[in-house]
Parts: C-alpha cells; sequence; structure tokens
C-alpha cells in the first residue's frame, strides 16, 4: 500500500501529522490521536456486525482494541480518488506480550477471559449454520438418491457393486448417528 491512502483523511476532517508503516496499513499520528487506514475488499454488512462488537468491547477499561472511523458521510468504507475502498480505525501505542514474561502473559489472560465476556452479542441469522440433525438428514437423502440411482444401473459395472457396497456402510453409521444425536438432542432439550 502506497502512501495516496493518507488523501482519504480529508473525508474524515482528519490531518496527519506523521506517519509510518505497519503490517499492512498505514498509521497517522493527527489531531484526534492515532489512525490506522488500511484497504478493505470485505463484505459491508460484516463490516457493521464487526464495527457494534468492536464498539461493546472498546467499553472494557482493561481491553485495548482498534474501533471503526465513520467518515462525513457516516459510512466505515471510504474511497479513494482510484476507486480502493479503505477503512479507518482509532488505533492505540502498544507493544506486544513477551511471551518471556510471566507477567505480561498474565496481563494477556486477564484481558482474554474479559474479552471472552464482553463478546457476547445476539446471533445474526445470517451466521448460523443449519443444525446437525438437519445435516445428517440431508445426507442420508442424498446416499437414498445414490441407492436408488444404483438399482436403475445395477447391470453397468461390477465397479458399482464396490461403491455400493462402501455406501452402504456408510449410510448405516450416518443412520446411527442421526438416532443417537436425536437421543441427545432430547435429552439436553428436555429439564
Amino acid at each position: 500500500m502506497h502512501d495516496r491512502g493518507i488523501s482519504i483523511l480529508e473525508k474524515y476532517d482528519l490531518e496527519a501529522s506523521a506517519a509510518s508503516r505497519g503490517r499492512g496499513a498505514l498509521i497517522c499520528q493527527t489531531g484526534q490521536g492515532l489512525v490506522l487506514i488500511r484497504e478493505y475488499y470485505g463484505s459491508t454488512r460484516k463490516l457493521e456486525y464487526q464495527a457494534k462488537l468492536l464498539e461493546k468491547i472498546s467499553g472494557q477499561k482493561e481491553i485495548h482494541v482498534d474501533t471503526l472511523k465513520r467518515n462525513k458521510e457516516e459510512n466505515y468504507i471510504t474511497v479513494d480518488k482510484e476507486n480502493i475502498p479503505y477503512l479507518v480505525k482509532n488505533w492505540y501505542d502498544g507493544k506486544e506480550c513477551d511471551t518471556q514474561s510471566r507477567k505480561d502473559i498474565m496481563r494477556s489472560v486477564k484481558a482474554l477471559a474479559s474479552l471472552h465476556k464482553t463478546m457476547q452479542m445476539p446471533v445474526w441469522e445470517h451466521y448460523v449454520r443449519e443444525s446437525l440433525l438437519s445435516e445428517y438428514e440431508r445426507h442420508n437423502r442424498e446416499l437414498r438418491k445414490l441407492k436408488s440411482l444404483y438399482f436403475k444401473n445395477i447391470r453397468k459395472m461390477n465397479l458399482n457393486a464396490v461403491i455400493w457396497n462402501m455406501q452402504t456402510v456408510i449410510f448405516a453409521v450416518q443412520k446411527r448417528l442421526l438416532s443417537v444425536s436425536v437421543n441427545l438432542l432430547m435429552t439436553d432439550c428436555v429439564p
């Protein structure tokens, strides 16, 4: 990334007095403190969720996190003259954990524990995977389709017999897993 990213600071009413490079980003000293400028090619939806989470975490005293900064148009993503999308984050000075220092490690463990407590947010339906039960049922439907295809084309090759024997074993194992999963789900759901 070139220093051309600095030009987007004007869309944030910021002016850089000093700048340095750091891990694929530009760190700038401004009148409002340190900011980090980085190219961004991800999803806007994910960015909104990330911004909410970072804001929630930033309320904790023992956890320092970079928070996303909105531009004058209230967007997180700012596009420069060359159509390159950038993010600007509020940044902070800090040092990395010294793995030889017990004090640093204990402070890091405390911060990590606090982070886990703080990060509990409502789940967005967009990020929820299908349940294990419905995944097993879907796999079993696929295996049944394979079985019916096999019996329609049984005369074609002996290789089909070998494949079918493997599929039968897999189907039996999945059927057993499905029944065990159903039993576990039922016992976990019942108070």
